[in-house]
């Protein structure tokens, strides 16, 4: 059965569509690539939903906190692994309500399956457009003060889950050892107690407004304009976009060894991976999401920030697999292989 085969199914979509969230913004690539594959989709927003189901399928995105809603089934949860594993609680939930699961990363499915999920897990990567693989941003802006190494570095949630504590360490080593550099701090709307450090200890450019696509591409541009890197040194994730987005654009990324974003480092670029100094709780009040993650070892990633540019070429080179496994065309022979599956239990 081809996916051409399935189209005209209905769907409806329960995601926080007023809201900008990173499951906003996934949600909407995924039901555009639904639709594409000729399904009707209705978008529901979680905040207005009920928790009725009557289609199927019905996509709950995410599923985990909007689930107390649900009295029955079935449904497809979509969701993300934010650590090396789930609760007892998130797993009964899926396996009561959710035959069916979809996640970013396949270091989510396996979180899914170990922490004790019988379902079907589906991996849908997060993908990104034609522009960010070769396009040319319109953006006047400009995110680099000097030709000294800028590392850029994203606090989009909680600095602890983005180990902005052990990025401090690794810049006062580096601070230490005479190291020029600009600490490139891209941020949304929200104040970390661990982002004080960093601005307050080194020259640091903030960016705390939103950028659209072309100037968010053009801040890669820039930091990799010269030395730059890219410091992921998150404890969890789900997938971790910025990574991606980052070596999209020529960008070298240093983070840690283990979790969802080694799944987008090519052999070229294993050097760059830092070893783990400890696995520690992701999250301390969280009844979903309760395993842990690495935490960077801090004098080690200090080093493969300061080598990384030299990455540059190997970066080029992996491009192309990469442009490969995470483009939209490569989503949507996921999303559509998954379509027939939901299509098929609808018929049995």
């Amino acid at each position: 059965m081809r996916a051409e085969e399935a189209v005209s199914m209905r769907a409806v979509y329960v995601y926080p569509k007023s809201k900008f969230l990173s499951f906003t913004l996934a949600g909407r690539e995924y039901i555009e690539l639904i639709r594409a594959a000729g399904w009707i989709v209705e978008e529901v927003d979680e905040a207005e939903w009920n928790g009725e189901v009557s289609v199927w399928p019905t996509f709950v995105h995410p599923f985990f906190y909007p689930s107390w809603k649900l009295r029955r089934g079935p449904v497809v949860a979509v969701d993300v692994a934010d650590s090396s594993a789930i609760s007892r609680e998130a797993v009964d939930l899926l396996n009561k309500f959710a035959p069916f699961a979809s996640v970013p990363s396949r270091y989510a499915e396996m979180v899914f399956k170990h922490s004790g999920y019988a379902g079907r897990v589906f991996v849908w990567h997060h993908y990104l457009g034609e522009k960010w693989w070769s396009g040319k941003p319109n953006c006047g802006r400009t995110f680099r003060e000097s030709g000294d190494l800028h590392i850029l570095y994203f606090l989009v949630h909680s600095g602890w889950r983005k180990g902005a504590d052990v990025l401090a360490k690794s810049l006062r080593i580096l601070r230490d050892r005479g190291v020029k550099f600009v600490l490139v701090l891209k941020r949304l709307d929200i104040e970390d107690q661990l982002k004080g450090p960093l601005v307050k200890e080194f020259k640091t450019v903030e960016i705390s407004e939103r950028l659209d696509e072309d100037c968010l591409i053009k801040l890669y541009d820039d930091v990799a304009s010269g030395p730059g890197v890219l410091a992921l040194p998150s404890r969890g994730g789900g997938f971790e976009r910025n990574g991606l987005e980052a070596l999209s654009r020529g960008l070298p990324v240093v983070a840690p060894l283990g979790g969802s974003w080694t799944e987008y480092f090519p052999p070229e670029l294993s050097p760059l991976l830092v070893r783990a100094a400890a696995m520690e709780p992701v999250f301390t009040l969280n009844k979903y999401h309760v395993g842990v993650g690495p935490s960077a070892d801090p004098a080690e990633m200090a080093e493969k920030l300061l080598i990384a540019p030299r990455y540059v070429e190997a970066v080029a080179r992996a491009k192309p697999m990469l442009r490969a496994r995470f483009s939209k065309e490569a989503v949507y022979a996921q999303v559509s292989r998954s379509l027939i599956e939901l299509a098929r239990y609808a018929a049995r």
